[in-house]
């Protein structure tokens, strides 16, 4: 989860051959084609020349209507006629495999089927199959309107039918941990671990505002108090990112702790973050974005408590939008380990994400325990 002081949220996000134009696809180091949509590594240049050519060059397609954007991806359609999007990221294994296990990917705000990770984006051999989710009326997936954190188990249980997947693991990110944690207490005979990195929990979650940057804790106080001006602030700060999307990702680096500076910053995931606004914005989807906002002021509608699948939380201890705080408070509610960071930040997802996907691998064993790593 990111938070611009003007429009207020942008998530890391990998780049995606249909999400730009090919030219400036091409200027930031992707050379796939726009056909087949497959990803090629990004370049190493650390030069950002490039990413400035992305706002600077063929901005009118920011303005063009939803249907010259991206439409590659999966679907299916769900009981009640929405539809609900994904997409598919094969990484085999070097040694290659029969059968990858399956992991879906809950991005954050604004998130969509376009996020994944740079080592996923390069074909990296990681063994797995991943399938990152659409949440109602971000991509293409339909609005559901007045929807709630706690309705999300739904859309994804029908998904594993459809796709005939028995067992799958979860990963949550920023401000879709909520929504990975309502699938963990919904259904957890469905999941083999769930994974929660940089989580943002309930709005009286104690301490959570604790190093928190004066933009977080102000959206935190409208999204409870003040939601019409919280959605208004958004949908002012869309026609920014539409103007340029690279000087809206930018503009709250010089908040950011060192290391999320250092992350966000490398080409490969600071392309991510441009793509997705385009993906996003550039579908006039801020509506969306501020109705995801706005949940936060609300109760998510289910006990941590009673979560039975294997969890584990990440977080960066310098992470100052989803403060430590709140990790430390989901872990203990739930009764499942923590893995602190001491000098991660939000952007801790991009640094364990290997780490991850070890753990979600990894036989079930006890979780009733308190791993702290430095």
């Amino acid at each position: 989860m990111k938070i611009s002081r003007r429009p207020l949220g942008i998530s890391a996000k990998p780049l995606h051959s249909h999400s730009l134009g090919s030219d400036r696809l091409r200027s930031i180091g992707f050379h796939g084609q726009l056909e087949s949509c497959q990803p090629t590594p990004m370049s190493s240049d650390p030069s950002d020349k490039g990413l400035v050519a992305v706002a600077a060059s063929n901005r009118a397609s920011l303005t063009q209507p939803a249907d010259r954007l991206a439409c590659t991806g999966k679907t299916i359609t769900l009981r009640d006629g929405r539809t609900l999007a994904y997409e598919e990221y094969i990484c085999p294994a070097s040694t290659g495999s029969d059968s990858l296990p399956t992991v879906l990917l809950f991005p954050g705000i604004p998130g969509s089927r376009l996020f994944t990770h740079p080592l996923v984006a390069q074909g990296s051999p990681l063994g797995i199959r991943l399938l990152s989710i659409d949440r109602p009326g971000l991509g293409l997936s339909t609005p559901k309107p007045n929807r709630q954190i706690s309705d999300w188990p739904a859309d994804v249980a029908e998904l594993l039918d459809q796709l005939h997947l028995d067992k799958v693991s979860v990963i949550g990110y920023s401000a879709g941990g909520p929504y990975a944690l309502a699938v963990a207490h919904a259904l957890p005979d469905r999941l083999h671990k769930v994974a929660v990195v940089s989580s943002i929990s309930p709005r009286d979650a104690p301490g959570i505002y604790t190093n928190m940057t004066f933009t977080y804790k102000l959206a935190w106080f409208l999204a409870a108090h003040w939601p019409s001006l919280l959605k208004m602030i958004v949908t002012t700060g869309a026609a920014n990112a539409r103007k340029d999307p690279v000087a809206f990702q930018r503009e709250d680096l010089a908040m950011m702790p060192p290391t999320d500076q250092e992350i966000v910053t490398r080409p490969d995931v600071e392309a991510m973050f441009v793509a997705s606004v385009v993906e996003l914005y550039g579908r006039r989807q801020e509506g969306t974005i501020a109705d995801e906002f706005c949940c936060w002021g609300r109760p998510w509608g289910f006990d941590l408590a009673g979560i039975r699948a294997p969890v584990r939380v990440w977080h960066g201890a310098r992470d100052t939008g989803t403060t430590l705080p709140m990790g430390q408070w989901i872990a203990a509610q739930i009764g499942c380990s923590i893995v602190v960071d001491t000098d991660g930040g939000h952007m801790l997802y991009f640094t364990a994400f290997e780490e991850i996907l070890a753990w979600l691998r990894a036989p079930v064993g006890q979780r009733k325990s308190l791993d702290v790593a430095a």
